[in-house]
């Protein structure tokens, strides 16, 4: 199921309120070319640019191809080349929502918790459902991924001149890159940690239950 959008709108609203994203931009921005263009490429830890990427790559996703002269790739000359380009562009922006969410996901994920960590228990918690929530959003856009690389291979012969998303095309035809597998595991794992979180009470701090009071009287 698609991740419910309404949080990236009030996101992107509280984004132009203080001035991270310039509402009025000189220039029109119409096509998903352009859209995806403004994405900021790399790993960053600042969480707001990481929002603002998945805020243009959805627009992307939404809006219009531009004009096949004004693509990414200018060597385009054949109808199917031009198919197999909007494929692989489908695919390769989901990719990027994919890493976006695992982003946002490992922000907020504890792989190592100890018995001390105990005091913060409830902060704990609160960190590990954001990062189960950020990590169970990968599914659907990983799902996407798989379906623009199938329709891609419907025009396998029509090579485009980008090889970044050729590439990628080839690691998960190859079945080198699964992202699905990699949040699964990371939720499994939360779980799990959650389970044990919320027996620390018990299991670390006896002298905190009513029966170590009783056996005190």
């Amino acid at each position: 199921m698609k991740p419910k959008k309404v949080s990236f709108y009030i996101l992107v609203f509280f984004l132009v309120a203080i001035g991270f994203i310039n509402p009025v931009a000189a220039d029109p921005v119409y096509y998903a070319e352009q859209y995806y263009l403004m994405y900021v490429d790399g790993m960053t830890n600042n969480q707001l640019v990481i929002f603002r990427n998945i805020d243009f790559l959805l627009r992307a996703l939404e809006a219009p191809f531009a004009p096949v002269v004004q693509s990414l790739d200018p060597k385009i000359n054949s109808q199917e080349q031009y198919i197999r380009y909007k494929y692989l562009f489908k695919m390769h922006v989901n990719l990027l929502l994919v890493k976006s969410y695992l982003q946002l996901g490992s922000r907020y994920d504890k792989e190592n918790i100890y018995f001390y960590n105990y005091l913060y228990k409830n902060e704990i918690l609160h960190s590990l459902e954001f990062a189960r929530y950020f990590y169970s959003c990968v599914f659907y856009y990983w799902e996407q991924v798989l379906i623009f690389r199938e329709k891609a291979q419907e025009f396998q012969k029509y090579r485009i001149n980008i090889d970044l998303w050729e590439d990628e095309y080839y690691k998960l035809k190859a079945g080198l890159i699964d992202y699905g597998s990699i949040a699964k595991d990371r939720i499994n794992r939360i779980e799990d940690e959650i389970k044990y979180i919320q027996t620390w009470p018990d299991q670390y701090y006896p002298e905190d239950s009513g029966e170590n009071n009783s056996s005190q009287g």
